[in-house]
């Protein structure tokens, strides 16, 4: 089973992993080895012209999770994440904030417009 490993893509590709898209675009290319189900590995990296210097905390790279995040709650792909920060649970947790924060932000927004069509409805 294929492993994606953000962290080291960004590294390898001079930081590409900026925008909601850029994370559509490697699902994309790794759809046809995937079964059924996503293996993911995430965390902060230092890199210096498409070199991994080290793995660091989410915090401290500049490989943000918000963008993963807004991609996985418009596609909604079968997929595991597993934290390969040196702050292995903290980070871990970190995501999982992440995560919720964007999903709310996205149910918000939906039930503000739902609620605009039934004022024009009435």
């Amino acid at each position: 089973m294929p492993v994606i490993n953000f962290a080291h893509l960004h590294a390898r590709e001079n930081g590409i992993l900026r925008e909601p898209q850029d994370f559509a675009e490697i699902f994309d290319r790794t759809k046809k080895y995937i079964r059924d189900s996503y293996y993911t590995h995430f965390a902060g990296v230092e890199h210096e012209g498409g070199n991994e210097k080290r793995v660091t905390p989410i915090k401290k790279g500049d490989l943000r999770f918000e963008p993963l995040a807004e991609y996985l709650v418009e596609n909604v792909p079968n997929i595991t994440i597993i934290s390969s920060s040196p702050l292995l649970e903290h980070d871990a947790m970190y995501m999982k904030v992440i995560f919720e924060r964007v999903l709310m932000k996205k149910v918000t927004k939906g039930s503000k417009g739902r609620k605009g069509e039934r004022e024009e409805k009435d």
